[in-house]
């Protein structure tokens, strides 16, 4: 078998060539004709090569060919760009914990907080689903306009 880093180098090859693929995929034509044309070359080029190499992307397709160079750029583009966007996942989920981490989650059934507007609903009133402001997608639950302010 192989390990983490292997399997993360796999990953993030398939997640690189993911969103060409189902571009292509918006026909059956165009799937049948381009996905074995330049969707598989380059699935296997990013795992054979630059994924299991022991220098970085950009170095790995230079030295294989000096035009090949941008393949790695966007891959090291493609990882930071997906790094930032977990980050945020992650950083949303630690503030969600630590804003948690009470008895009384005042943040999350009460409005009343500077962050809180005029449309906010009270959970701790009765009959708090009948209204104009509790539609999805434009509800005004105290949690989620926490959320817009965070």
């Amino acid at each position: 078998m192989f390990g983490y880093d292997d399997s993360y180098g796999y990953s993030t090859a398939l997640l690189a060539v993911a969103p060409y693929a189902t571009q292509l995929a918006l026909g059956p034509i165009t799937w049948v004709l381009f996905f074995p044309l330049f969707a598989l070359p380059a699935i296997s080029l990013m795992l054979s090569v630059g994924g299991l190499s022991a220098h970085g992307p950009v170095l790995t397709y230079k030295r294989l060919a000096p035009i090949a160079a941008g393949i790695g750029w966007a891959l090291t583009w493609h990882v930071s760009e997906r790094l930032y966007v977990e980050g945020l996942r992650a950083a949303q989920n630690l503030l969600y914990l630590v804003f948690s981490l009470r008895f009384n989650l005042d943040w999350a059934i009460e409005c009343g907080h500077q962050y809180n507007s005029r449309y906010c609903v009270n959970f701790n009133e009765q009959n708090i689903t009948v209204g104009p402001f509790h539609h999805s997608p434009e509800n005004h639950w105290p949690a989620q306009e926490f959320n817009r302010s965070a």
